[in-house]
């Protein structure tokens, strides 16, 4: 109970802490709580405006407050290493926008959307608003153990990297899940990691949209092959904001759509590695957001072998109930690349087991009997429950009840088989749509036989053919 508690009073917190809006003018942009259970149990919630940090910059200020901590603990100044200047690497930045060099990372990028700009249609569960909106919710799934180590073995054996072959991975899904075969995914870079400012602190992201083009029976570890290069050449080329890209290409604006990247997926592999709280257990997570700039945001988040699919997802399109299920057939698309990379991506799995069981059992259409109802059976059959004067049959002015249809048909079928008529024979019916039609036709069926409509319009010649060519009786 008293653990329900606590999870339920740390989420509100969280909660309220992410709806409460910064004041970008007088700050502060950052803010801290610390939630106490006990003497030693506590929840310490990090909420930061984007506009001053990112991922990377906030393991790095995890990392540098467990060393004052740590130091704390033990009596000893902490030895931190020294921060990076924001403004230098912003002045170094505006510099490189500027330079020669710039044309050429323009070039790449607008290249690649010259002749085509794919829409992905992740398939929503709700009507798409006329107008774009940003409700958000986030739920988590985690993936096995056993497949995550599968994966790292695909990784080591292909000589990819466990972020290429987890974007290869996902793009297979959305392949699966779209039936597009040419995709954009949106995949955030660290802009710390190309300028070496590994300590610096800051929002430094660039959103690299990823152009695919899937050819359903290449096999996967070919795509991954090929996705290596084109990676290498995203990051060396990611200088070059998205915004900057959306002003150059020509895209029809759409006021339901976020242009050109509606998907987002990011590998956060080792958030809480390298820091340690002295004396303390302790687990770091991260807080959901509740308002997001994309349809989906996918984070793949974990430590070692063990992996979270974080998936951050608009709520005015997609319902919490599907995103489980996506998410889990995200997870068999990476446990059939285990299996076997040499696979085509089409022949991927992508469904799971209880969707399985439920398409075998939407299509199990047999019906528990012997023998199939003809017509007149039923109406025989269902006879005892309608009213005598029931109508069956309306031509123009004239109808015939249920009743008098039975006894009619019945009367005529009584006379063909007098007439030496047996069950197998073929009669040719060239009648007019009356009252009569559906009475002949019925006594035809109930006498055994099979009638073949003829049409009164056709010439004497054609139908004297077709009655010989039957042959009819």
């Amino acid at each position: 109970m008293r653990l329900k508690k606590k999870i339920s009073f740390s989420k509100k917190v969280t909660k309220d802490a992410t709806l409460q809006a910064f004041d970008l003018l007088n700050g502060p942009l950052i803010r801290v709580h610390l939630i106490s259970y006990g003497d030693s149990d506590f929840t310490l919630v990090v909420t930061g405006h984007h506009i001053i940090c990112d991922g990377w910059s906030l393991s790095l200020m995890l990392r540098d407050l467990s060393i004052i901590y740590s130091s704390a603990i033990k009596g000893e100044m902490p030895d931190l290493e020294p921060a990076v200047s924001f403004i230098q690497y912003a002045q170094e930045l505006a510099n490189e926008l500027k330079s020669k060099d710039q044309e050429k990372v323009e070039s790449f990028w607008v290249q690649q959307f010259q002749n085509d700009i794919p829409v992905v249609e992740f398939p929503n569960d709700n009507s798409r608003p006329s107008i774009r909106s940003f409700h958000a919710k986030r739920i988590d799934a985690i993936v096995p153990e056993e497949i995550v180590k599968g994966m790292r073995e695909v990784s080591k054996k292909t000589n990819a990297s466990f972020v290429t072959l987890m974007l290869s991975a996902f793009e297979s899904f959305l392949y699966h899940v779209t039936g597009q075969e040419d995709l954009v995914v949106g995949l955030p870079a660290a802009g710390q990691n190309v300028e070496g400012r590994f300590n610096l602190v800051g929002h430094c992201v660039n959103l690299l949209p990823l152009k695919s083009k899937i050819q359903p029976n290449q096999p996967f570890n070919e795509y991954l092959k090929s996705r290596k290069g084109y990676l290498f050449d995203a990051y060396d080329h990611q200088q070059f904001t998205f915004g900057s890209l959306i002003q150059k290409l020509n895209i029809h604006r759409d006021p339901s759509r976020i242009p050109l990247v509606p998907v987002v997926f990011n590998v956060d592999i080792g958030f809480s590695e390298g820091f340690n709280f002295e004396g303390c257990t302790f687990e770091v997570s991260t807080n959901p957001r509740y308002f997001e700039n994309f349809e989906i945001f996918l984070n793949a988040s974990g430590i070692g072998n063990q992996l979270t699919l974080e998936c951050t997802f608009n709520n005015d399109l997609f319902t919490e109930e599907m995103m489980q299920i996506r998410m889990q057939e995200f997870i068999c698309v990476m446990e059939s690349i285990i299996d076997n990379p040499t696979k085509t991506i089409e022949s991927l799995n992508a469904i799971t087991p209880i969707e399985k069981g439920i398409f075998k059992k939407a299509n199990d259409t047999k019906i528990p009997q012997e023998k199939p109802l003809g017509i007149h059976e039923c109406i025989e059959e269902n006879l005892p429950t309608l009213k005598k004067n029931h109508i069956a049959i309306v031509a123009g002015d004239k109808h015939i009840t249920y009743e008098e249809l039975n006894y009619l048909s019945g009367h005529w079928a009584a006379r063909l088989q007098a007439r030496g008529i047996k069950e197998g024979d073929l009669i040719g019916v060239c009648m007019r749509r009356t009252t009569e039609l559906p009475i002949i036709l019925l006594s035809i069926l109930k006498s055994g036989a099979a009638y073949i409509p003829l049409d009164p319009d056709f010439p004497a010649d054609r139908l004297h053919y077709m009655v010989e060519d039957a042959p009819a009786k």
